[in-house]
C-alpha cells in the first residue's frame, strides 16, 4: 500500500501528503528525469550541509524528508515555488506592471 501521495508539483519541488493522514504533510525537490526526491525542508538537510536523496518512492520521501503539520508544509511549498524576480514572472507567462510607471502615468494625465 501506498505511504504517500504527491499532490502538487511545481517548479521543481513536490507536495506530499501521508495517505493515512492527510493533516500530514512534507516538500521535497524532485527531479523526474533521474527518478528522484531531495531534502527540500529547513529541518531536513544535513547538519553539514548538501541535500538526502532517493528514489521517488515512499522508501525515498519517508529517506528525505520528515512529515510537518499539513500548514507548514503547504506554506513552505508555496515559498519554494513563488516567483521571485521580474524574470521568474515572465518566464511563468505572467504579466508584469511596473506600478511606480502606472501611477505616474496616470498622474500626468
Amino acid at each position: 500500500m501506498t505511504k504517500y501521495r504527491i499532490v502538487e508539483e511545481k517548479c521543481g519541488y513536490a507536495f506530499v501528503e501521508l495517505v493515512e493522514n492527510p493533516k500530514r504533510a512534507t516538500v521535497v525537490m524532485i527531479d523526474r528525469k533521474k527518478g528522484q526526491v531531495y531534502s527540500a525542508m529547513p529541518s531536513d538537510q544535513p547538519a553539514d550541509g548538501g541535500q538526502w536523496f532517493g528514489g521517488i518512492s515512499d522508501k525515498g520521501i519517508a529517506y528525505v524528508s520528515g512529515l510537518y503539520s499539513r500548514g507548514y508544509a503547504r506554506r513552505k511549498f508555496r515559498e519554494f515555488t513563488a516567483p521571485v524576480t521580474r524574470a521568474d514572472y515572465e518566464d511563468l507567462g505572467l504579466e508584469v506592471i511596473d506600478y511606480d510607471a502606472l501611477v505616474s502615468a496616470e498622474a500626468d494625465a
